[in-house]
């Protein structure tokens, strides 16, 4: 049984062992910010916790219009290399807290079906690229690949509240796109295989064969 960390009508964020409380806090009124984000450095495990028969809770989250962000491969092991499980400190994964592993997931869709903007975000100390592809194994879990691209496009930017400059291709906002091979609605593994990146409307990066080409 781990320690409850926050409480708010039924949505309880639980850290363990329960040996070790944290802190508490209480009263916090979500309609009051436009963001919530909660940051604690714990070298213990920790689980997160959507009681699942409260709709009040999920709809409260929902009203107050309070952008989410996924975060939830911390829940899944990362594997190394030579095929050993790792937790996002690095450390050997806890098994006892894997079932966190589904629960993250099923508590990301009932928020997303409560009508919450669940963006796009990590909270781990891999390279970007493996931490992306270690959020797209657990988003897999209850999301589809239409709804993942917009969890790491628009839901993404609104997250950051910089929706009006990002997470969408329109007239007016910042040129920040990358180009893939492939079809990410199909396979949503296809944002990993990226040939050419625009920031600005200007290629940072793209493949030396199509420079190669661009030069001829």
């Amino acid at each position: 049984m781990a320690v409850p960390l926050l409480a708010i009508d039924g949505l309880t964020i639980s850290f363990g062992p329960p040996e070790r409380p944290v802190r508490a806090v209480s009263d916090l009124q979500l309609d009051s910010v436009g963001l919530l984000t909660l940051v604690v450095g714990l070298e213990d495990r920790f689980r997160v916790a959507l009681k699942e028969e409260d709709a009040a809770a999920v709809r409260k989250i929902a009203d107050a219009r309070i952008p989410m962000t996924s975060t939830l491969a911390v829940f899944i092991p990362h594997f190394s290399p030579d095929n050993t499980p790792l937790f996002r400190d690095r450390l050997p994964y806890p098994w006892n807290t894997v079932s966190s592993a589904g629960q993250g997931p099923v508590n990301a869709r009932l928020l997303w079906e409560a009508g919450v903007s669940y963006g796009y975000g990590t909270d781990t100390s891999w390279p970007p690229k493996e931490s992306l592809r270690d959020e797209l194994r657990a988003l897999s879990v209850t999301f589809s690949p239409k709804d993942i691209v917009t969890i790491l496009t628009r839901n993404a930017a609104r997250s950051v509240l910089k929706a009006d400059q990002l997470g969408t291709l329109e007239p007016g906002k910042l040129a920040d796109i990358v180009i893939v091979d492939g079809d990410p609605l199909a396979d949503i593994d296809d944002v990993l295989k990226v040939v050419t990146t625009i920031k600005g409307g200007v290629v940072v990066s793209e493949p030396a064969a199509a420079r190669r080409a661009g030069a001829r």
